[in-house]
């Protein structure tokens, strides 16, 4: 059921994240990690630039992994989809950040 649902959601999307997961990440991105702090874009700007390649979503949310005080990663969520972020996502993407460092 929930496997229908997620592979659904990539094909609306267009990205997949085996495509995302085989490219670099942008200086911009690495920039935006090391300050270790949650960015939300939520469409009325430009939003950050995930790969070398130029490849972004309208409406993002970067929550920076952070353990021991180094920035080691981040938890992205990605929506090109019109519509207001629920604080639901932000919440989701601050508790996965938690979990993971």
């Amino acid at each position: 059921m929930y496997k229908n649902k997620i592979r659904k959601y990539r094909q609306e999307l267009g990205i997949s994240m085996k495509e995302l997961s085989e490219k670099s990440i942008s200086p911009e991105l690495i920039r935006l990690i090391g300050e270790r702090k949650t960015i939300v874009f939520d469409g009325s700007e430009e939003s950050v630039s995930l790969t070398a390649d130029g490849d972004r979503f309208k409406k993002q949310i970067i929550v920076p992994v952070i353990c021991e005080g180094d920035a080691l990663g981040a938890v992205i969520l990605g929506d090109d989809r019109e519509g207001a972020i629920d604080v639901g996502f932000i919440k989701l993407a601050m508790l996965s950040a938690d979990f993971i460092a």
